[in-house]
């Protein structure tokens, strides 16, 4: 069990203590969406109280909304490790980013040319690129190995060719937990002039996420995912790159980056309430719980936020290892599961915490309704959450489906006791 105990920050999130019918709600459906700190919902509707308005003006709540949007991408600049606020781009939701970056790439793209991406992603990062289709461009998948899902790397190596103009994949998988070997595809790629982008939606709140580390392209992330709102993302770019493409816009003649990449009016609360969740993780997580890994970074140069955001990502990920090993040891030993991801104990630091999982005697809707008969929340797959070529594979579709268990930093333990408890009187009734 992990060292570091962040079971205090319940506090911090009043869905957690919401009761229905006297049981308290067990949220174990985080991949489909974070909870909310109370900073976080505070600063929406502070901003939409006092500050509401758009930007470019020369009155108060004007030029504070234009200051707002700089500020909020130097924070996620610094929580990702980028440069600065113009490696940031902003949009509602992740999926839209990556039609942006689509379209822009459209432009260059040419009959013949490649993308890669891998048969394990989410559906957004997946059937938008075969948009391009229609413009001669080929898109080819790399493969996953058996119930772990991991990535067949051999083939990467072998399918990512001078032909190939973008590699894009997942940095982990929404079904299986799976964390990909990032470093290793962006060397293949690099070494083919290709460039890579990373999908981190799911990652987001887990781990560390260092863009100069991977030495990725372009990567990107929802805020509803890490503790914040709907309707706000982030997509991190190279500014060389940023500032060589031609997005689609409104406003042709507005030409600098990364402003050229927004497609009408952000999301100015959602700024807000990201800037928030920033100072959650700064203030109630690194400050509190990150110190054990304050010297680390520290000898690594990092100062200032962004070693803040190191420890408190840290601390969150040395936590969720605990309920990880916690949920792999119990869930493996239920009778007739068939359990996607990694569940070796030796390798379980290669994913994050989320399974999916399958019973032959019981549907995932009728297993997934059952739970919430007990107000505990996980997610049903009939057609596997999004990543419908995975489910495919998996032979899920019309066998049962699949249930996904993911768990965040909040949770606990006992929560994951009281689930197994229901799950056994379910699957053995």
């Amino acid at each position: 069990m992990s060292k570091i105990d962040l079971t205090p920050v319940r506090e911090h999130f009043p869905a957690l203590h919401v009761k229905d019918d006297g049981k308290e709600r067990i949220y174990f459906d985080g991949a489909g969406g974070g909870q909310v700190p109370k900073k976080a919902l505070d600063a929406l509707v502070y901003y939409l109280t006092y500050k509401n308005a758009n930007e470019g003006g020369y009155f108060k709540t004007s030029v504070e909304t234009t200051i707002l949007e700089k500020e909020a991408r130097a924070d996620v600049a610094e929580f990702i490790n980028a440069d600065g606020w113009e490696n940031i781009v902003t949009g509602p939701n992740s999926t839209e980013l990556i039609y942006k970056l689509t379209w822009a790439l459209s432009r260059m793209f040419k009959p013949g040319d490649e993308i890669v991406t891998t048969r394990m992603e989410h559906g957004s990062n997946q059937d938008v690129w075969t948009v391009l289709k229609d413009r001669g461009v080929i898109v080819k998948y790399i493969e996953v190995n058996g119930d772990e899902c991991i990535l067949d790397y051999d083939m990467a190596d072998k399918l990512i060719t001078d032909k190939t103009k973008l590699v894009t994949f997942g940095l982990a998988s929404n079904v299986s937990g799976t964390i990909n070997d990032v470093k290793r595809l962006v060397k293949i790629a690099h070494e083919r002039n290709a460039w890579v982008y990373v999908d981190a939606v799911h990652y987001s709140p887990h781990g560390i996420m260092d863009v100069k580390d991977l030495d990725c392209d372009f990567l990107s992330f929802s805020m509803y995912k890490l503790f914040g709102p709907h309707g706000i993302a982030f997509m991190y770019g190279k500014k060389d790159i940023l500032e060589h493409l031609n997005p689609y816009r409104p406003w042709p003649h507005h030409d600098e980056s990364p402003k050229k990449y927004d497609i009408g009016t952000p999301n100015m609360e959602g700024l807000e309430s990201s800037r928030a969740v920033f100072e959650y993780i700064r203030k109630e997580i690194a400050e509190k719980y990150g110190q054990p890994f304050k010297k680390e970074y520290e000898g690594k140069g990092f100062s200032g936020n962004r070693l803040l955001y190191k420890m408190g990502m840290r601390a969150i990920w040395e936590y969720e290892r605990g309920l990880v090993e916690h949920l792999n040891e119990t869930l493996t030993k239920l009778n007739k599961v068939r359990v996607f991801g990694i569940t070796d104990k030796n390798k379980l630091d290669l994913r994050v915490p989320t399974y999916s999982i399958n019973f032959p005697q019981i549907s995932c809707t009728d297993l997934c309704k059952a739970l919430a008969k007990e107000n505990i929340y996980v997610w049903n797959g009939e057609d596997g959450v999004g990543a419908y070529e995975l489910a495919k594979y998996l032979n899920i579709i019309g066998h049962g489906g699949l249930s996904r268990i993911s768990l965040e930093h909040y949770n606990t333990v006992e929560e994951i006791d009281k689930m197994i408890a229901v799950l056994k009187k379910i699957v053995n009734r």
